[in-house]
């Protein structure tokens, strides 16, 4: 049904009016007699939102509308010019006498248009009629003005944006079922405006995808916008990547447009490829869910290890990042992170950093890695290791070996020693001597 949607202006209006503002302090506030508004044409109510029918009118001609205050309070006409034309299409329109304002209780004034069709005998022409005023619930009073449509339905609204793609209309707030999708794929959707009017697209950007589920999704060739009204079309082309199954993913469209803004809907479809992880350190495999021993590492001493990650499945493996958790004895980072797309048969890598804290124990935590790899998601395994223990500290007994005593720089062993050597040696030439002195007696006796 042709209308005009509320505007801010019209608000202002009203509270210029003064019927929404507070009473001074310490007044009374009674309620106000308030204006009602109607409009009739020959007699006939034309209501506040609704289509005006004027049946075949193939030359120039006037129209009369009457505006009636019905309530108890005066009815204010707003603006300079309160009678507005909106959205002339195949006509031109122009307002020849304006109504009185203001408009007493009970009251009435008229205001007259002047039409003339630009189109041929029998084809249809509209255009939106508003009135400002202080009417607390009808401010403006709008209508819509059709000719050469007798007996049909009423006009579309000024903008209405439907979405079609392969002549299959694709509704607001619908699933668009893509089916089975082996590799990446294009969509191209169209946009069209069955108002009489332009509309805008008012996003920014034009379009959003968002929510994606086992595919990578993105816009290769936004709509134009505005989109010429009265059947005017742009097209809008997104690409795919699914990765698992199934996928899905969210479009968006927002658009002047009263009743569907945004303009949105799922696409969602099947596919054969499947993306399938295998993780592994310096070749040695490590097997989701398992236990990794990486020996031995000294206290406060950080060591890197560097993971490889090889998609081995027929589609692209997605993955947000490594995380690591339930650090025990030791602290953790990951300092090159992998690429957050795989295809298959590549590889990625990314390296953690691990610093044990506490000689003489254990320390462990445990990988996890999010992904669209149907069986193993999260990937995940612990690490474990151990920190050797400091060595004892020296005895200070040295318990008589010739170790030098701790605390004395070893002079006193030093000292023993050369005395022990000293004492050797004296009695070395003491035995020495008496050799000398037998043999030398012996050789007397022997003269």
């Amino acid at each position: 049904m042709a209308h005009i949607t509320r505007t801010l202006p019209a608000l202002c209006a009203v509270l210029a009016a003064g019927f929404l503002l507070a009473p001074a302090a310490g007044a009374q506030n009674p309620i106000a007699p308030y204006p009602e508004m109607d409009v009739e044409r020959n007699a006939t109510s034309v209501p506040d939102g609704s289509t005006d029918d004027l049946g075949s009118q193939s030359v120039a001609f006037d129209l009369t509308y009457t505006i009636r205050n019905n309530g108890p309070g005066e009815l204010n006409l707003v603006g300079v010019h309160p009678v507005q034309i909106i959205a002339q299409v195949s006509c031109t329109v122009s307002v020849t006498a304006f109504p009185a304002t203001p408009v007493p209780s009970g009251g009435s004034t008229s205001f007259t248009l002047s039409c003339t069709p630009s189109a041929g005998p029998g084809s249809p022409y509209y255009f939106n009629i508003a009135i400002a005023s202080d009417d607390p619930d009808e401010n403006p009073y709008d209508w819509g003005v059709t000719a050469g449509m007798s007996g049909g339905p009423p006009p579309p609204p000024p903008g209405d944006l439907d979405v079609e793609r392969a002549s299959t209309s694709v509704a607001d707030g619908s699933t668009d079922d893509v089916g089975v999708q082996s590799a990446a794929f294009h969509l191209t959707y169209t946009l069209e405006n069955n108002g009489f009017s332009a509309l805008a697209l008012t996003g920014s950007p034009l379009v959003t995808v968002s929510c994606p589920v086992n595919c990578a999704a993105s816009v290769t060739a936004l709509p134009a916008t505005p989109i010429a009204g009265s059947g005017g079309t742009t097209n809008l082309t997104v690409s795919c990547t699914p990765a698992g199954t199934p996928f899905r993913f969210h479009l968006s469209v927002p658009a002047a447009e009263g009743d569907e803004n945004p303009y949105d809907w799922t696409v969602q479809g099947t596919t054969s490829l499947a993306s399938e992880m295998d993780v592994d350190r310096g070749g040695t495999p490590v097997a989701d869910g398992s236990s990794e021993d990486v020996g031995s590492q000294d206290a406060g001493v950080e060591m890197n290890l560097t993971y490889t990650i090889t998609n081995t499945g027929t589609g692209p493996l997605l993955f947000p990042d490594s995380a690591v958790s339930s650090l025990v004895n030791c602290e953790v980072s990951v300092e090159n992170h992998a690429q957050r797309a795989v295809a298959p048969s590549e590889t990625t890598s990314f390296t953690l950093s691990v610093t044990p804290e506490t000689a003489g124990g254990a320390f462990s935590f445990d990988v996890s890695i999010s992904s669209n790899d149907a069986d193993e998601n999260p990937y995940d395994w612990s690490v474990n290791g151990t920190t050797p223990a400091p060595p004892p500290p020296p005895d200070d007994d040295d318990g008589g070996s010739c170790a030098p005593a701790r605390g004395r720089g070893g002079s006193g062993n030093l000292t023993g020693l050369l005395l022990l050597g000293l004492a050797g040696l004296g009695l070395w030439l003491r035995a020495r001597r008496r050799g000398r002195t037998r043999q030398a007696e012996n050789a007397s006796a022997g003269r």
